[in-house]
C-alpha cells in the first residue's frame, strides 16, 4: 500500500499545479477593472498597448517561477493620456488559474498596497513582426 501511495505522489502533480507554459510567448488581451490592454510577450520582453489610454510601454520580464514574474518598466514608447509612470516601480504578477486560453492573474506593485486582478486571454502563439524588430533593436542597445 505504501508503494502505491508513493507511486501516485511521484507521477501525479499536485491538483492545484498550473501549467503556465502557454503564457510565456504570444499575443494576449488583458482584461481587468480599468479596461483592456493588448500584450505581446516573448523572451524577457513584454509590450503593452491600450487604445483607451493611448499608451505603449515596453517592459522587461524576470521570471520568479513557472507562474510568477516581476515586470519592470523599460521604455515608454507612447505616453498617451496617462501621467508618466514611475519607472522605478515593479509589478509582481502571479498566474493563479489556467482555464484553456484564459490565464487568471493577481498583480501587485512593489512598495505599495496597490493590487489588481483579471484575466489574460491568449489570442495567438505568435507575436507581431514589429514587436520582434523592436526587441532586436533594444537587445543591441542592452
Amino acid at each position: 500500500m505504501k508503494y502505491i501511495l508513493l507511486t501516485l505522489l511521484f507521477y501525479y502533480p499536485p491538483i492545484n499545479a498550473q501549467n503556465c507554459e502557454g503564457f510565456l510567448q504570444g499575443t494576449f488581451e488583458m482584461k481587468y477593472e480599468y479596461g483592456t490592454v493588448m500584450i505581446e510577450r516573448m523572451g524577457n520582453w513584454q509590450l503593452e498597448k491600450s487604445d483607451t489610454y493611448g499608451i505603449v510601454y515596453l517592459n522587461k520580464i524576470r521570471m520568479i517561477d513557472d507562474c510568477k514574474y516581476e515586470l519592470s518598466y523599460y521604455k515608454v514608447l507612447k505616453l498617451g493620456n496617462l501621467p508618466e509612470p514611475d519607472m522605478t516601480k515593479k509589478a509582481i504578477t502571479k498566474i493563479i488559474n489556467v482555464e484553456g486560453s484564459n490565464y487568471y492573474f493577481e498583480s501587485s506593485i512593489t512598495g505599495t498596497n496597490a493590487s489588481i486582478g483579471g484575466v489574460f486571454v491568449k489570442k495567438s502563439d505568435e507575436v507581431s513582426d514589429d514587436f520582434k524588430k523592436l526587441i532586436a533593436k533594444e537587445q543591441v542597445v542592452d
